[in-house]
């Protein structure tokens, strides 16, 4: 065999391998190309040319989290779901939330609660968070409501207000949005209900934007399921940003879809910030909350609940 032919046939070995690789992401094939993204990630800072970069907050242990110290805070999440048809959560959500005195403000729910909703589950999730939390928002995620009309979207917005929403809380606007509805997401009517409500805002200080689906530039490295037409969603979100800027000292967007690959992402361009949390049930897996008192976030690490 001549030598020209063994190296064809060797590329394209290495070839198809490659391809069977990447389909079934293998450990520690994955484990490795998660590290190396992460360090691609933080090394380059200019995120698919909009000019963003990444940003980060202050880190806190679950055992240094003096929660009951703290009576003005958000706690802020999303993926929370589990496959064990014997759970109820992801074993470090459902750990955190028996955390003895825990206690918040608000909750704000960032979708994907359950792999398979039923009334029964919702109103086990309204008396879960009931105990923790003096209010409980949340934005349906693919997984509760699916992506277009069905029996799971009906339960859902029979037991939660109807979407897009406003919210006002003492140190930021909230907006909530409903970002399963595939191509017709943020569409005329959401942008028109989100800037109707700015013009009435006297805040002066934080906009909340929550949705389950990633808004953010380059979202489809790190994004569960990315939104369809992606692009077009940035340009929308560039050209009504203006509109904000000049109401809210920061406008935050806040994201769920993360928790297969990656637990906590952000980034920053002036007063634009895209933040995205989600639980995998490992030990990296963060919650996200907000301080109203000092105007701070801080990540919640869950490891070590039970210790």
């Amino acid at each position: 065999m001549s030598k020209i032919l063994i190296f064809i046939i060797s590329i394209i070995i290495f070839f198809l391998l490659g391809l069977l690789t990447e389909h079934y992401n293998p450990f520690p094939y994955s484990s490795v190309k998660f590290h190396i993204k992460n360090i691609l990630t933080k090394s380059n800072f200019k995120i698919d040319d909009y000019g963003y970069s990444v940003c980060d907050f202050e880190s806190i242990s679950v055992k240094n989290f003096h929660l009951k110290h703290n009576k003005d805070q958000t706690l802020i999440v999303g993926h929370i779901y589990t496959a064990d048809k014997n759970d109820n959560y992801i074993n470090t959500f459902e750990d955190f939330i028996s955390i003895e005195n825990i206690q918040f403000k608000n909750t704000l729910l960032l979708g994907d609660i359950f792999l398979e909703p039923s009334v029964s589950k919702w109103n086990l999730l309204i008396y879960d968070i009931r105990k923790i939390s003096q209010n409980m928002y949340l934005v349906p995620g693919n997984h509760d409501v699916g992506d277009k009309e069905n029996t799971k979207r009906d339960i859902f917005f029979q037991l939660f207000d109807t979407l897009p929403m406003y919210v006002k809380k003492n140190n930021y606007d909230l907006i909530m949005l409903d970002s399963t509805i595939g191509n017709s997401f943020l569409n005329e009517t959401q942008i028109n209900f989100i800037l109707n409500k700015m013009k009435k805002n006297n805040n002066k200080k934080n906009l909340f934007i929550a949705t389950h689906h990633l808004l953010r530039p380059g979202s489809k490295k790190i994004s569960n399921q990315p939104i369809v037409n992606h692009k077009g969603l940035m340009q929308i979100i560039n050209k009504e940003i203006k509109n904000l800027k000049i109401k809210y000292k920061n406008i935050f967007f806040l994201a769920g879809d993360l928790g297969n690959n990656k637990n906590f992402d952000c980034i920053e361009k002036d007063n634009i910030h895209f933040i995205s949390v989600g639980l995998s049930g490992n030990k990296n897996d963060i919650v996200l909350v907000y301080d109203n008192i000092s105007n701070k976030f801080f990540k919640v690490s869950l490891s070590g609940n039970k210790e």
